[in-house]
């Protein structure tokens, strides 16, 4: 038997869901030949064929979803071979499911794709009452969605083993830029819990892994960050957690950890944070610990839109303390923006220019502006459902196109029909000004730190600099679920 896991998404970081997977099973069972088939470097349907797997998996992102689609629709055609499909889409949308693949798991994935696995090497196929007694899985039976239970989340999360970079292709860990800190080295990826204490409008995490956060304990985190080290020379992790540092207990001991490790100051971090949790205490852990970066879900500049985005709310006062305070600590920040939310008015939207404003006044460093996007089992899908402008039947690529910066230059995507679209276009292309700036300062931070290498790299063809530069802007704000 063989297994292929396909990523089918350009991503800058690795598809450390996948890998964990490959992991689990390997480990569980002792069964190595397992692939994973990774977009960024193949080509997928090419290298499918190539490596004629017995089960295939896909994960997508909802803005990817129809790109498995189309994946999964080509290798149908030419392999008799189960598809399984997995992630945040389809398992927060599982009536999306389309005919082409086998069957979905809903949730997380590592016992399920496990069981699935142990069944289709016992019989050599799926029966469908057989799939009945599998939690955590979608499929069709006689042309009717069946939803087995709800699978029950892995605790404690350490029984997760600790993900083989090795499945991963090696282009992810050359020497490149550190979009977190303006420098060239090696970045890997860090998950060191799953679940959001928060429910927010825009966002599904709560629904995917759910309200209760499981943390991996200091012990094991310490570990991951000493094997990527050996095995890849690691400078940097990014920590992609959807709120860092809630536990400053947990943290502590990390810090401790480290330090007995021999590894405190010799890599840096990065991480998401709520301005909500910030105090001089933890902004002295996160300086111990060698962070560099917090990202802010700053969102808006209106007390009253932040109330209805954030769940509970942060407050404009909150926000602004959050920046200062970091600024003092000699912290890289960078802040998230949403424009145009539901019954957002002209004015508030000024109000939010205003705090973009204040944050460049006050140095901060990175820029992101977004629409309000609607990402199914969130609030906002509901309202954009309920006005016509989503279903679960779209072309979910809609979500994620963007035009110099809008969904559509001429015709931007609002969920509030009601808002003018010349102001709101002016506003939101003021805001993207102050964003396209700070990737032009980035540059010269490139130049100024790494000058060599920063010149042999983008200098190239001179009259590409400026494009280049706003694009990967651009395709930045196109990986918002996963911030």
């Amino acid at each position: 038997m063989r297994i292929a896991f396909v990523s089918i998404y350009p991503c800058v970081n690795p598809p450390l869901g996948l890998a964990s997977l490959a992991t689990y099973i390997r480990e569980k069972t002792g069964f190595n030949d397992i692939k994973i088939i990774d977009k960024n470097f193949e080509d997928p349907v090419k290298s499918t064929m190539e490596y004629s797997p017995d089960i295939i998996g896909v994960s997508a992102m909802t803005i990817y979803y129809d790109s498995a689609v189309k994946y999964a629709t080509a290798i149908k055609k030419e392999l008799k071979v189960p598809i399984i499909t997995g992630g945040v889409h389809i398992s927060t949308l599982p009536s999306s499911l389309k005919k082409c693949f086998d069957i979905a798991i809903i949730g997380e994935g590592e016992q399920t794709m496990l069981e699935l696995f142990l069944l289709y090497k016992e019989k050599g196929r799926f029966d469908k009452e057989d799939l009945r007694n599998i939690d955590g899985i979608a499929f069709y039976d006689n042309g009717k969605l069946v939803m087995t239970n709800r699978r029950n989340p892995i605790e404690p999360l350490d029984n997760i083993p600790i993900v083989d970079r090795r499945f991963l292709n090696k282009g992810y860990y050359t020497k490149k830029k550190l979009f977190a800190k303006e420098y060239y080295g090696i970045e890997d990826t860090l998950i060191t819990s799953r679940g959001c204490p928060y429910n927010c409008v825009f966002c599904s995490t709560s629904a995917f892994w759910g309200s209760k956060v499981r943390f991996n304990s200091a012990e094991r985190i310490v570990e991951e960050i000493k094997q990527s080290r050996k095995l890849l020379n690691v400078d940097h992790f990014n920590i992609v957690d959807d709120t860092f540092g809630v536990n400053k207990e947990r943290l502590r001991k990390i810090i401790d950890d480290l330090k007995k490790a021999g590894l405190l100051g010799k890599i840096s971090y990065s991480c998401h944070i709520r301005t909500s949790i910030i105090d001089d205490d933890l902004l002295k852990l996160l300086k111990e610990m060698n962070m560099v970066t917090l990202n802010f879900g700053f969102e808006s500049g209106s007390d009253r839109v932040l109330k209805f985005l954030k769940n509970p709310p942060t407050t404009v006062e909150q926000n602004k303390n959050a920046l200062l305070k970091a600024k003092k600590y000699g912290f890289r920040v960078y802040g998230s923006f949403i424009i145009g939310s539901p019954t957002e008015t002209i004015e508030e939207m000024k109000a939010t220019l205003k705090f973009i404003e204040f944050a460049v006044k006050h140095k901060i460093d990175y820029i992101f502006v977004f629409p309000l996007k609607p990402f199914p089992s969130t609030k906002v899908w509901e309202i954009a459902k309920q006005r016509g402008i989503v279903s679960d039947d779209m072309n979910f690529e809609k979500l994620g196109i963007f035009v110099e910066g809008l969904y559509d230059k001429n015709e931007p995507l609002l969920i509030d029909k009601t808002i003018d679209r010349e102001e709101y276009k002016k506003i939101y292309e003021k805001a993207f000004s102050y964003a396209k700036k700070r990737v032009m300062k980035m540059f010269f931070g490139y130049l100024a730190h790494h000058p060599i290498l920063t010149l042999k790299n983008d200098l190239k063809n001179p009259f590409l600099l400026l494009k280049k530069y706003l694009k990967s802007n651009r395709d930045a704000y196109d990986h918002q679920e996963l911030v």
